[in-house]
């Protein structure tokens, strides 16, 4: 789990929202900084027809994605082995 590089052990055994919420944030740099530029749409998608859209619908997916890391992390903590 990616949260759990960061965070360690102990965030698995007891998760928070904003660690998984911080680093779904995190990982729209890399696309927003590095691959829409690679394949011509420029830097935050500012070569776009809607480079305000593109960007806010980027980071709500990243978003929704730290949140999916969150409730698996819940769903771990919630084992006995943990």
């Amino acid at each position: 789990m990616s949260s759990l590089a960061y965070q360690g052990h102990a965030w698995l055994q007891a998760p928070t929202l904003a660690p998984a919420l911080w680093f779904g944030l995190g990982t729209a740099v890399f696309p927003l900084f590095v691959m829409q530029p690679a394949m011509g749409a420029g830097f935050a998608s500012s070569r776009t027809p809607n480079p305000l859209k593109n960007c806010t619908k980027s980071l709500a997916n990243h978003l929704a994605f730290g949140c999916g890391l969150y409730v698996a992390a819940l769903a771990v903590s919630s084992l006995a082995w943990v």
